[in-house]
């Protein structure tokens, strides 16, 4: 499914399996063309991304985030990759946000595949917030969290640069029929 979103045109894809062995993600990945590989995001076992040639890291939202980018830039990061982080409260838009390819911003609205997880902000806060911090700012900003066809509009008003799709897809019985339905809004 990976490789058929991929030529559908998903520009990358995150691996986000916190309870998978690293034996487990290399499964994964083996079974994934070279071609693809490129556009993968690893949230776990960051010593995969240099011998898949994958195309980055998300670092994991932590209070170390900071520090381990900078390791990451400076000691691990293959050239080509990228490095990106999840953030989870306002406040993160203006200490935590600078300097990376981009980052989550979640959950923008009420979360589709995790119950009971609701939007962290009001919509016109977060709006405002990413209008007046993001000037200067060269960091790319995803929504992510209770995205689907009818808000995604919304969040390209907001001020993001695009939005990462998870139960939208991964909730219905065709995710690649559900992803090309989206693509229709943007074209």
């Amino acid at each position: 499914m990976i490789e058929r979103l991929f030529e559908a045109g998903l520009s990358r894809y995150h691996i986000r399996k916190p309870r998978h062995s690293v034996d487990k993600v290399t499964a994964l990945l083996d079974g994934l063309p070279a071609v693809c590989r490129r556009r993968v995001v690893l949230h776990q076992h960051k010593e995969l991304v240099e011998p898949y040639q994958l195309g980055g890291y998300h670092i994991k939202d932590t209070t170390t985030a900071l520090s381990e980018r900078g390791a990451w830039r400076a000691d691990a990061a293959p050239t080509g990759t990228t490095v990106s982080r999840s953030l989870h409260r306002i406040c993160e838009l203006d200490t935590d946000c600078h300097d990376w390819d981009y980052v989550f911003i979640s959950p923008v609205f009420n979360s589709i595949s995790k119950s009971g997880y609701a939007a962290g902000w009001p919509v016109d806060i977060l709006e405002k917030s990413l209008s007046a911090r993001y000037a200067n700012n060269a960091t790319k900003r995803y929504a992510l969290g209770g995205l689907h066809a009818g808000n995604f509009e919304q969040c390209l008003r907001m001020g993001f640069d695009g939005v990462v799709l998870h139960g939208a897809l991964w909730r219905t019985s065709d995710p690649l029929a559900a992803f090309n339905d989206f693509q229709k809004i943007f074209v």
